[in-house]
């Protein structure tokens, strides 16, 4: 009997570890790698960022299958909604996002990250709406490393620097030992232009990871608008 349970908790971490691997991939920007881990995890939310992962690899019909696979279900929705912000129908996808939050109570975050990441990921012109999703599941659970950088993603993608950075800034409080706020601020003062700070801070990413993916992709771009053509190509 103590085996058996062993042999659960060890399936139920692997699940879990399944979904955290993917959301890494996509911090990454592993599109690929990620969209193979959430189609071997089993939670809810996989459902849904699964189907992202394939429309960034240009897998849109399949992607649309599979959230239509789960049309009564909120990440279904959720997923559906943003292939309508896709397609322009924005009343559609509002609706499709208002129905997967009552279906849930109004009380998973998960579910207002999720709502936020579609509109960021999609084709919307309202990129504003991205940040407000994200705020509410960011107020429920504000001691969330993810979520309060999948929330920084959503700013910037409605061209809030500011908010961003504050949000990639908590993040850097809950875990001290992780590169990827650093780099994610880094890249905000390269999109504004601003490279001596956005050096700064890809040197203090690097400094506690110098393998993470996201800053290397990003710290190579910096480093060819200076010029620095063989650096550049060293870090890619």
């Amino acid at each position: 009997k103590k085996g058996f349970v062993l042999s659960l908790l060890f399936v139920v971490y692997s699940l879990n570890a399944q979904l955290t691997k993917g959301i890494q991939h996509i911090y990454e920007l592993k599109w690929k790698s990620a969209q193979t881990a959430f189609a071997s995890a089993t939670e809810d939310e996989a459902l849904f960022y699964n189907g992202l992962c394939m429309i960034k690899i240009d897998q849109e019909d399949q992607a649309k299958t599979l959230f239509e696979s789960a049309k009564d279900k909120p990440y279904g929705m959720i997923g559906l909604g943003m292939l309508a912000l896709n397609s322009k129908s924005d009343t559609k996808a509002e609706e499709y996002f208002q129905n997967a939050a009552k279906i849930s109570k109004n009380k998973d975050p998960k579910v207002f990250i999720a709502i936020g990441q579609a509109y960021a990921n999609s084709q919307a012109t309202n990129k504003e709406k991205g940040m407000e999703w994200s705020k509410k599941g960011v107020d429920l659970s504000p001691r969330n490393f993810d979520f309060r950088i999948l929330y920084g993603d959503a700013c910037v993608m409605a061209q809030d620097g500011g908010q961003a950075i504050t949000q990639y800034e908590y993040a850097a409080d809950f875990d001290k030992n992780s590169a990827l706020p650093e780099a994610k601020i880094a890249r905000v003062y390269l999109n504004s232009k601003n490279y001596s700070l956005a050096k700064e801070y890809f040197d203090k990413a690097l400094a506690k990871d110098p393998n993470n993916l996201f800053a290397l992709n990003y710290f190579g771009y910096l480093q060819y608008l200076y010029k620095n053509y063989n650096e550049a190509k060293t870090t890619y």
